[in-house]
């Protein structure tokens, strides 16, 4: 069985900032489910920092980033695979 949530992450990089200096900026929030497990962060601080790897942020502009969190468990409760998969990219010149 696998569940599937969606987070969305808002990626910008102010003037005078640069992304390979570490100083883009990203929001996150859960869409459609609500966060109870205390390593939840850390994972989605990983996804977000793997985009961050593979993508260049243009100044001036936000990134709406949708990543799918997936669940895979064994039918008995135990979890046998997590992971993030981007669903969704938009961007909008500020």
């Amino acid at each position: 069985m696998t569940i599937r949530n969606k987070v969305k992450v808002i990626f910008f990089v102010e003037d005078g900032c640069k992304q390979e200096d570490d100083e883009a900026s990203a929001h996150w929030e859960p869409i459609n489910f609500s966060i109870y497990s205390p390593l939840f962060p850390q994972l989605i601080q990983e996804a977000i920092d793997q985009w961050l790897i593979e993508n260049t942020i243009e100044q001036n502009v936000m990134y709406e980033v949708i990543f799918a969190h997936e669940v895979e468990c064994d039918g008995c409760g135990a979890v046998v695979g997590e992971w993030f998969e981007v669903i969704h990219t938009e961007k909008q010149i500020m």
